[in-house]
């Protein structure tokens, strides 16, 4: 049986603040990782079965957040949120992909301060409201979750049929995020299959992520 929709204003601050809890696991994940990604980049290269097994998972998963977000590409070419420059590989992906980018290995290992800010996003609506007055513009977070990069270039792997990357391939950023216009034209059931589509898509990479490290680790000759 399909959820009723709360009032206007009701959904969309709840659909707001539950977006920033996923989005807050996954940072969570993107630091843990952060916090191993040198040390896994400077080891030699190793065939790791709990890499195999996430693979094949992912494949599955995100076909179906693809098959969520098929009724909706008809905004995508209206829309900016590829265009950020660059393809968003993060720690995350380094460490579950085994794929370690120069571009990746320049940023520094992740901070306590990071993720810190993380948790940011997860404070009151009212709160964030009069606390943005004070950020740049760019820090902002968009009431529509519509992200514009200004006057960035396309996403290297933006082609002129969508993204060129395969599903099962993409870094979790570009999978886990739905454009404003995405979930504005969604209704209440759709909304919810989606998170529930994202919750088990971020539990799979939480479980991979704890099997990728404590297999490199006992590979490694580590202690837990």
């Amino acid at each position: 049986m399909a959820r009723k929709a709360p009032p206007g204003k009701v959904a969309v601050r709840f659909r707001a603040l539950l977006r920033r809890c996923l989005h807050t696991w996954l940072c969570c994940l993107d630091y843990r990782a952060g916090k191993w990604l040198h040390r896994l980049a400077s080891t030699r290269p190793l065939a790791l079965a709990s890499r195999r097994e996430f693979l094949c998972r992912n494949a599955e998963l995100q076909d179906s957040l693809r098959q969520v977000f098929a009724p909706f590409h008809h905004f995508c070419p209206e829309c900016s949120c590829c265009f950020n420059g660059e393809i968003p590989f993060q720690p995350l992906d380094g460490v579950l992909y085994g794929v370690y980018p120069p571009a990746l290995l320049r940023e520094p290992p992740a901070s306590g301060k990071t993720l810190m800010v993380n948790f940011y996003m997860l404070l009151p609506y009212p709160f964030l409201r009069r606390i943005n007055r004070f950020l740049p513009r760019k820090t902002q977070d968009s009431p529509d979750d519509h992200m514009n990069q200004g006057d960035l270039p396309p996403c290297p792997a933006l082609s002129g049929s969508g993204c060129s990357l395969p599903w099962g391939a993409r870094p979790a950023l570009c999978v886990f995020f739905a454009c404003g216009r995405f979930l504005q034209a969604m209704d209440w059931q759709e909304y919810w299959r989606y998170v529930r589509l994202n919750v088990r898509f971020l539990r799979h990479l939480s479980v991979s992520l704890r099997r990728v490290l404590s297999e490199w680790r006992q590979k490694q000759s580590l202690p837990p």
